[in-house]
């Protein structure tokens, strides 16, 4: 956990950060997420997400969008770098306004076997 505090270039979102989004932004948002456990769990649970996108989003005239990851401890500031790097090839929208956001909750490997981690996308169309 300590690697991710010092991790550069990466600030939490908070419920402020979301009503001001919210207020700005007057079409719906749009939630995908899905799970993944095991070796390289953060990048095939990114790579899921970009699918489900693809596939599952309509309106592409993306203008913000929120990445929500819950991971157990082992997930490192390397990750986020990983899964940030691929956020920003994949949509080609300003970095600004791609936010992130990490929780920490050691029981969900508990659960599975293994590493594992949960990410979401709030997709924000204009």
């Amino acid at each position: 956990m300590t690697n991710t505090i010092r991790g550069d270039g990466f600030i939490g979102v908070d419920f402020n950060d979301l009503v001001t989004i919210l207020a700005h932004k007057p079409k719906p948002i749009v939630f995908l997420q899905t799970s993944k456990h095991g070796d390289d769990y953060y990048n095939l649970a990114i790579t899921e997400m970009l699918d489900k996108y693809n596939n599952d989003v309509e309106d592409k005239n993306l203008t913000g969008l929120l990445v929500t990851i819950t991971a157990d401890l082992s997930f490192e500031a390397s990750d986020l770098e990983v899964i940030s790097q691929r956020v920003n090839d994949f949509f080609a929208i300003d970095a600004s306004n791609i936010f992130y956001q990490v929780t920490f909750d050691d029981s969900i490997s508990h659960s599975i076997n293994g590493k594992s981690c949960e990410v979401g996308f709030f997709v924000v169309n204009g």
